[in-house]
């Protein structure tokens, strides 16, 4: 992207910005789909109970679209550092091959770079014993970010 003062980065999140305005126009349906999907379902996002008034929340229907994109823009910057942004990225990198758009302008990728080249190098068993995620939680303080990754994926 170019980094944080680029160009292609402040378009991006006015493209997010547009994005939740757009949901907002049709937010009657897109919850009509939830509730739908939400009865019987086995999925894990619907696990909690009822999880429409927490979705109707994110749509910020009692801000003016002022309030909204200085929301927008506190909620992209929040999501830069964040460890569940970090651990994805490393995922998609390893899985598809994917760079973070932002990886040069963050030291943080070095480090799990780091992390994943020392678990690819040890020679690690897991026992008849322990499950794998409780194998993971024993290794998170060496491992934090790929614990956090097999933690979310198992």
């Amino acid at each position: 992207m170019g980094g944080l003062q680029s160009d292609m980065y402040g378009y991006y999140k006015i493209l997010i910005l547009r994005a939740l305005i757009a949901a907002r126009k049709h937010m009657d349906k897109l919850m009509s789909i939830v509730e739908i999907m939400q009865h019987g379902s086995q999925l894990n996002c619907f696990s909690k109970g009822n999880v429409t008034l927490g979705l109707r929340e994110r749509f910020h229907l009692n801000m003016t679209d002022e309030q909204l994109e200085f929301n927008v823009e506190k909620m992209v910057e929040s999501s830069l550092n964040s460890l569940t942004t970090r651990v994805y990225d490393t995922f998609q990198y390893y899985t598809n091959g994917i760079k973070c758009a932002l990886a040069s302008h963050d030291d943080s990728s070095e480090d799990d770079e780091d992390e994943i080249e020392r678990y690819a190098k040890a020679k690690l068993v897991i026992s008849n014993e322990e499950s794998v995620l409780q194998w993971w939680k024993k290794r998170s303080i060496n491992y934090p970010t790929l614990s956090v990754l097999a933690r979310s994926l198992l």
